[in-house]
C-alpha cells in the first residue's frame, strides 16, 4: 500500500543540475526534456470513436542559462558557420536530499535548433535559452512509489 508523501518529499528544482558534454552547467536556470509521440488517426468500420496508432517519436529539450559565460557561442558558432552539425550528450538530474531518491536521465545524439547570439533587456538579469532535439534517452535513476 502506498504511503502518503509529505511536502518535504517534493523535489525542488533548486537541486537540479545539467551536465553538458561532461561539464556541469552551474549557470543553469531551468531544464525541460520530453518525448513527443507521433500518431496517425485510425478509423474503423462501425465505430464512431476515433483511435490512433503510434508511428514514431521525437525528443526535444530546452534549457535556460543565467548569462554568465558564452557557453553555446564558443561551442557551436564556428561549426554553424561551416555547416557542421555538432552532436552532444546531456545528463540532467534532480537530487533533493529531502526526496525519496534521485532522478537522472541521459540524452544522447543531441543537437541545437538555434544559436543565441545576444539577448538582454535593460534593468533585467540576462539569460539565454538553448533548445534542440535528441534521438535516444536512458533513465539512469528513477524514484519509485513507496
Amino acid at each position: 500500500m502506498s504511503q502518503k508523501p509529505q511536502a518535504p518529499r517534493i523535489m525542488s528544482g533548486s537541486k537540479g543540475m545539467v551536465i553538458w558534454e561532461g561539464e556541469p552547467l552551474f549557470d543553469i536556470k531551468s531544464f525541460n526534456a520530453k518525448v513527443n509521440i507521433n500518431r496517425e488517426d485510425v478509423t474503423m468500420a462501425m465505430e464512431l470513436v476515433g483511435d490512433s496508432k503510434m508511428t514514431g517519436w521525437s525528443g526535444e529539450y530546452e534549457m535556460t542559462l543565467n548569462k554568465i559565460f558564452s557557453t553555446a557561442q564558443q561551442r557551436f558558432s564556428d561549426a554553424v558557420k561551416q555547416g557542421r552539425d555538432i552532436r552532444t550528450n546531456i545528463i540532467a538530474y534532480l537530487d533533493d536530499p529531502d526526496a525519496y531518491g534521485q532522478e537522472r536521465v541521459s540524452l544522447s545524439n543531441c543537437w541545437i535548433n538555434e544559436l543565441p547570439l545576444m539577448d538582454w533587456e535593460n534593468g533585467s538579469l540576462a539569460e539565454e535559452s538553448i533548445s534542440g532535439g535528441f534521438t535516444n534517452y536512458e533513465f539512469i535513476n528513477t524514484v519509485s512509489r513507496r
